[in-house]
């Protein structure tokens, strides 16, 4: 079900054209969109709640979770890249930020498992 909701979020966003926010924004690249796609897909742990994804103006991604911490990621879909934030319940001392390669299996599996301890 869940690679389901996903797939769905990331068809419409392949559906996007440039200028899609107020006449400046960029297109997100299919191929590389094609590749986070199936990598989110393909190893999204099922106990996680579905993510808001939205596109950034300048033609990346933005994850987002309405859970405790407001921890979200932004993905550099051509550099296949993912920073991911995390705000403390207790100021900024908790702030978590980390950064992670999606170019390669070993990353992806650690940013998932790191997922799977950061978001609830």
């Amino acid at each position: 079900m869940k690679n389901f909701q996903l797939k769905t979020l990331f068809d419409d966003l392949a559906r996007l054209k440039d200028g899609w926010l107020d006449g400046e924004s960029l297109a997100l690249e299919s191929n590389a969109l094609r590749k986070i796609s199936k990598i989110f897909i393909d190893n999204y742990p099922e106990f996680l709640p579905i993510p808001l994804i939205v596109p950034t103006p300048e033609g990346n991604l933005l994850v987002e979770w309405n859970t405790t911490g407001y921890p979200s990621i932004e993905i550099n879909i051509d550099k296949m890249t993912a920073d991911f934030q995390h705000f403390g319940l207790y100021g900024d001392e908790y702030f978590i930020e980390k950064e992670f390669e999606l170019s390669d299996s070993g990353g992806v599996e650690r940013f998932f498992h790191f997922l799977t301890e950061h978001v609830k």
